[in-house]
């Protein structure tokens, strides 16, 4: 998906009330083609390599066959639209002192010995482990806290961010609306960007002091391991519905793609969270994972945070989520969805320990999800402004409303 302001103009507007855009921080390192080499052996993406490795820095890392230059790192995978392997035989013609990472077989058994070529299990992963390798592996010295779900990633992290930032954390959010370290926004393209743009921005939250990284985990970046080597402190699954057919065969591979930021993703008993409403897509396993849901919603057994309402209007919502204690809160918005969302924020939050207190009053509504537009109200008029794309959101949203 791309981001606002890409799709939905006019909803950048209110994001970008939330910070001003920034230039990067990030620096990258200077590794030479023998690091990449062993960086792909250590990780055990590596299969097979031709032709001599130079022990040159490496000048530039690209997949696009139209930037390429001769001498840099050239990465080769199998788009949707386009399989840039076609293109291998004719560029390294082209740019003999070019080093390539290919995931063909059939592409690495056609090229000749004189020219270096890494054949790898996947490419895209490779792309990751690489790229993260350039700016210094910063996910490693993050808190990483990821969020995956047919709707409510937004919403989710949107929740985090402010929640930290109510106890006096800064932190940085990769997703929909964009990406914030801090309070300023920083350029991006897709709700999970491509491994350039993804650790690059990991090391402009280190390098500004961030300790918090929460982000919108796709589907589709999990499928094409846009996120490789990064293994999330905290993880939370928010629901599950029809969505992206034209992607994945069937809704059981969906969800299977999505299961595996818990059991590939997520570092060894890493606090973990799921919707009550998947509890019967969850397979059969040992792993610890705690639930989050509605309080009537709950079952003998059940563990984690549960919420209930007990006003709710368009500006006002008194909530009580119960864990270990109860606690209540009164926000200044409305939608119940919305407060799942919030609850499984929370849980993320309190799961790496920071348990401070903090004011409903201190949480801004998510933009553009099912926020009222303040001019509207102030006229006695009900205005709500909700992106909701799914049959699933849309339902919510609709029958909300109705009430």
């Amino acid at each position: 998906m791309r981001i606002a302001g890409k799709v939905f103009p006019k909803l950048s507007v209110r994001i970008k009330s939330e910070g001003a855009l920034i230039g990067m921080d990030a620096q990258l390192l200077p590794i030479t083609f023998v690091d990449v080499l062993h960086c792909l052996e250590s990780s055990g993406l590596l299969l097979a390599k031709k032709g001599f490795m130079p022990t040159r820095v490496v000048p530039e890392i690209t997949t696009d066959t139209r930037k390429l230059e001769d001498g840099d790192l050239f990465i080769a995978y199998r788009g949707v639209q386009f399989d840039a392997h076609v293109r291998v035989p004719e560029l390294s013609r082209q740019h003999p002192n070019t080093v390539f990472i290919i995931e063909d077989e059939r592409c690495f058994q056609l090229m000749g010995e004189d020219q270096p070529f890494l054949l790898v299990k996947d490419s895209r992963e490779a792309w990751s482990y690489v790229a993260a390798l350039r700016y210094g592996n910063p996910h490693e010295k993050l808190k990483m806290i990821g969020v995956t779900g047919t709707n409510g990633k937004t919403s989710t992290v949107w929740f985090v961010r402010q929640i930290l930032k109510a106890l006096g954390q800064p932190s940085m959010t990769i997703g929909t609306i964009g990406v914030f370290c801090g309070d300023e926004m920083l350029p991006a393209t897709h709700t999970t960007p491509d491994p350039d743009e993804l650790f690059k921005s990991f090391a402009t939250a280190l390098a500004r002091g961030i300790t918090y990284v929460a982000m919108e985990v796709s589907s589709h970046a999990i499928v094409q391991r846009r996120i490789g080597p990064i293994r999330f402190d905290a993880v939370a699954f928010t629901s599950f519905s029809r969505d992206h057919l034209d992607f994945h065969a069937t809704m059981k591979e969906y969800f299977a793609a999505k299961w595996e930021l818990f059991t590939r993703y997520r570092k060894k008993d890493a606090p973990a969270f799921v919707s009550i409403t998947i509890r019967d897509h969850i397979p059969h396993s040992k792993l610890k994972l705690s639930s989050y849901g509605p309080a009537q919603s709950k079952q003998e057994g059940d563990h984690g945070y549960f919420y209930s309402i007990t006003e709710s209007r368009l500006d006002h919502t008194h909530l009580d989520v119960t864990a270990d204690t109860k606690i209540a809160w009164d926000f200044p918005f409305g939608g119940d969805f919305v407060m799942d969302n919030f609850t499984a924020a929370l849980a993320l939050v309190q799961g790496l320990g920071e348990t401070g207190e903090f004011s409903g009053a201190q949480i801004k509504p998510v933009p553009g999800r099912f926020e009222p537009v303040e001019a509207a109200q102030s006229r006695g008029i009900a205005v709500i402004v909700d992106y909701a794309h799914t049959p699933d959101a849309l339902e919510k949203t609709l029958a909300k409303l109705k009430e």
